[in-house]
Order: structure tokens, then C-alpha cells, then sequence
């Protein structure tokens, strides 16, 4: 009798120990994951960002380079030729890997560089103002949107409190 208790005892903590292991397994399983995923948003994120301060760069660069706008024919042309691919295939990766919240506002920012009032060619000083200072709030919005979505504690522009 005192062997089979101590055989069904091996079992028993066999049987726990396994399963313990097993958990703890899957635990870790759904963490590297979750982690896996957030690297991923985190990348995807990070490229687009850069592809449109890029593309800012280059459409400021065209605006402030033509002052009083002689020949809008060349400047509405010279916008026109800038080309978005990089940037088109980041915001793919964005809307693949990332959150709606983050999608949203990533579009935002998208559809504020490739279609608003400047990047079509009206660059008064007082529209490009305007439009420098949106996109800006804009590229926050979404630097916070992505904290947000990463557990990253404050937002930017703010001070953090505990």
C-alpha cells in the first residue's frame, strides 16, 4: 500500500509539475508575442515617421525655395514630382501592424502631405505657415497615439507625473 501511495505521489507531482511547465510556457509564448508585435508597431512606426520628415523636408524645401512664386506651373510641377513610395509602403506597414487609433492618425498625417492646399501648390506665406504648424500638431498627435498604444507613461510636449 505505502508503494502505491508513494507511486500515485510521483504521479500526482509529475502531473502538476508538467502542467505548471506547460503554463508557464504558454505564458512566456503570449508575452514574446505581444512583445514581438509591439517591435513590429514600434518599427513600422519609426519608418514612417522618417519617411514624412523626409517628405516635409522636401516639399518645405520647394516652397521656401521659390519665393513669390514666379512660374506656379514649375513649383506645382516640382511638388508634384516628389515622389511617395517609401512613404506609401510605410503607412501600409503601419496600417498592417499597428492599432486603428495609430492608423488613424497616421493617414491624417498622410493625407495632410500629399494632398492638403500646400503639397498641391498654394504656398501663400501665410497657408504654409499654417500648414507647417497642422502638420506638426499632426506628427505629435501621432508620436502620442503610438506612446499611447506602447504603454510609454506621459505624452509629449507634457510633463510626467507619477
Amino acid at each position: 500500500m505505502s508503494d502505491l501511495v508513494g507511486v500515485v505521489g510521483t504521479l500526482v507531482g509529475t502531473v502538476l509539475g508538467a502542467g505548471a511547465a506547460f503554463g508557464a510556457q504558454i505564458h512566456k509564448d503570449r508575452r514574446d508575442r505581444r512583445v514581438g508585435m509591439d517591435n513590429l508597431a514600434r518599427e513600422s512606426c519609426a519608418r514612417f515617421m522618417s519617411e514624412t520628415a523626409d517628405l516635409f523636408e522636401q516639399i518645405r524645401g520647394i516652397v521656401e525655395g521659390a519665393p513669390g512664386v514666379g512660374d506656379r506651373s514649375a513649383l506645382i510641377a516640382a511638388l508634384r514630382g516628389i515622389n511617395g513610395a517609401r512613404g506609401q509602403v510605410a503607412l501600409e506597414n503601419v496600417r498592417i501592424s499597428s492599432s486603428m487609433a495609430v492608423v488613424e492618425c497616421s493617414q491624417d498625417l498622410w493625407k495632410h502631405l500629399r494632398s492638403k492646399s500646400v503639397p498641391q501648390g498654394s504656398v501663400s506665406p501665410e497657408r504654409f505657415r499654417e500648414w507647417k504648424g497642422e502638420y506638426w500638431d499632426l506628427r505629435k498627435s501621432l508620436i502620442n497615439q503610438v506612446r499611447l498604444d506602447l504603454g510609454v507613461r506621459g505624452r509629449l510636449g507634457q510633463e510626467e507625473s507619477d
